[in-house]
């Protein structure tokens, strides 16, 4: 059965086979939601909770002081910040004034720092003050206009401030405050009295920009648009069904498609709350399963592997557990067996499952229907998302069974590579259906039931013959603890529930649609 016929809606399980996208930006549709759940915990972060009245609060004074500071329209900011509450305020900050958020790792090198803010044109900088060293040299570029300074305490309680200023804060050396760098709170302090919203840009405009690229060049910047961020949100939330409360465990950073997308914008969004953790690491992560009892959770096979050696995994209760998300790594059938198991014997009913996905699409794109896991498959197409396998170096298809291109289209697509027209055309091709398809560059197969399958999705092996510029998956996610030339793209493994609905979680959210089709589902707020 060919692709067009998408075999795999049988697997859909009642969950409607295409999505409304809001015509929002991402702010737009954090505002809408905020007014729906004043009340509900948006952020937990150390003990500090944020309601989205105060979120909200928080992203408009942001806002206002980032046109203080002569943020506008179209502008680019480098933002270089763990996952701490200040990026979420500031990400939906700079959406609601029509800027670009150049989201990099904090642990980027200074040369790499200025090879992203050069490449995107930012003249503004936020980091976070532990690595400030890293960041003054942002300040040599011509045209850098301010660098802000976070800090992890800018969000903590008195009691837990004081206990991070005597520990692990007690050593880190800040450049006094001047003309040119700005703490977080004086930063916060140049917002007037805020001024009515009007929509600055388009839902299509690029709003953010993360970089994934090989291994003998820099990171590539990948422009990625309000609409791409809402498909993922539509698209996921008609599978998993996050429901207002629901609390996600968002250890996946921020300057990651996987931590950006799913753990923060498609859990606020939906009225959940992102339980913010900024250090990656076993003891932080078990703690936060202790306390909080997420109802989602992300990690990495080693990851994992290490919480199965703990004692304190003992008392680690699943019972409210809704999915559980494993990226960048192989996903061995042995540790998914020993981990069900041990899902199970802690009150667990879910288990983990295997998907694909790449930054160039926000990040996932296929996954596999819970109880529906076949050994070796990468899953089926997701709501929204179409997907099929084409002669390497061509545009066509191949029957089911061969190997050939693993080949997406979705409005979930990048709208290119940052100053390498040639990389996005390789990439975003046109094809004779008159869509615009993504060409992964993973070699695979589709069987005729619609499941496909990936060798480079298990192996980092079996790439198509493509240029340097093909997209890479997110490989070991576990290792860019530190940066590294690896791509940011993910093929990362999941659990979700696919709710017997049929009908589309944007409409149940109050969207109506005022155009439906699988190529590009616009829909504006009922309340318009």
């Amino acid at each position: 059965m060919a692709s067009s016929e998408r075999p795999w809606l049988q697997f859909y399980n009642g969950v409607d086979s295409d999505i409304d996208v809001p015509d929002a930006t991402m702010f737009e549709w954090l505002r809408e939601t905020a007014m729906k759940y004043p009340n509900n915990m948006a952020i937990a972060y150390l003990g500090t909770r944020v309601s989205f009245e105060r979120l909200m609060k928080d992203v408009e004074r942001c806002a206002s002081a980032l046109d203080a500071m002569g943020v506008g329209a179209g502008d680019s900011v480098l933002v270089s910040l763990p996952n701490i509450p200040d990026v979420v305020v500031l990400f939906y900050a700079l959406n609601r004034v029509g800027a670009r958020a150049v989201m990099t790792h904090p642990l980027s090198s200074a040369d790499e720092l200025k090879h992203f803010a050069t490449e995107t044109e930012a003249h503004w900088a936020f980091g976070v003050d532990m690595f400030a060293e890293r960041l003054l040299p942002l300040l040599e570029l011509e045209g850098m206009q301010k660098l802000v300074l976070s800090s992890v305490a800018d969000y903590l309680g008195p009691v837990m401030t004081v206990g991070y200023k005597l520990t692990k804060g007690r050593g880190i050396k800040v450049p006094p405050p001047n003309p040119v760098i700005l703490k977080w709170a004086g930063f916060m302090k140049m917002a007037t009295t805020p001024v009515a919203y009007k929509r600055q840009r388009s839902p299509r405009d690029g709003s953010a920009v993360l970089f994934s690229g090989g291994t003998t060049s820099l990171p590539k910047g990948i422009e990625l648009s309000s609409l791409a961020f809402n498909g993922l949100a539509c698209s996921m939330n008609s599978l998993i069904g996050i429901e207002p409360a629901d609390k996600v465990l968002a250890i996946m950073p921020a300057f990651h498609g996987f931590g950006l997308g799913l753990c923060i914008h498609c859990t606020l969004i939906a009225g959940g709350t992102s339980l913010l953790v900024p250090e990656v690491g076993t003891k932080t992560y078990i703690e936060a399963l202790i306390k909080y009892k997420p109802n989602y959770i992300a990690g990495v096979p080693t990851l994992y592997q290490a919480l199965l050696q703990l004692d304190d995994f003992d008392k680690v209760d699943f019972a409210q557990l809704k999915g559980a998300y494993c990226g960048g790594d192989t996903l061995t059938p042995d540790l998914k067996r020993r981990f069900d198991e041990a899902l199970a014997s802690r009150g667990g009913r879910v288990e983990l499952e295997e998907g694909y996905g790449l930054t160039e699409c926000v990040t996932g794109c296929i996954i596999s229907p819970t109880g529906q896991y076949r050994t070796g498959s990468i899953g089926v197409p997701m709501p929204g998302i179409w997907a099929k396998i084409v002669k390497p170096d061509t545009l066509d298809e191949v029957p089911p069974g061969a190997e050939g291109e693993i080949c997406v289209r979705s409005d979930m697509l990048m709208n290119g590579y940052i100053g390498d027209e040639e990389a996005t055309n390789n990439t975003l091709r046109l094809h004779d259906d008159g869509e615009t398809w993504l060409h992964t560059g993973d070699l695979g197969t589709m069987d005729s039931d619609g499941y496909f399958f990936s060798p480079a999705a298990s192996s980092g092996s079996s790439r198509s013959p493509a240029s340097p510029s093909t997209p890479h998956r997110w490989n070991n996610f576990w290792k860019t603890t530190q940066p590294s030339r690896k791509s940011a793209s993910s093929a990362y493994r999941t659990t979700t529930r696919w709710p017997a609905s049929k009908h589309s979680w944007c409409r149940s959210q109050g969207w109506s649609p005022t155009r439906r089709s699988t190529r590009n589902c616009v829909t504006t707020p009922s309340n318009a």
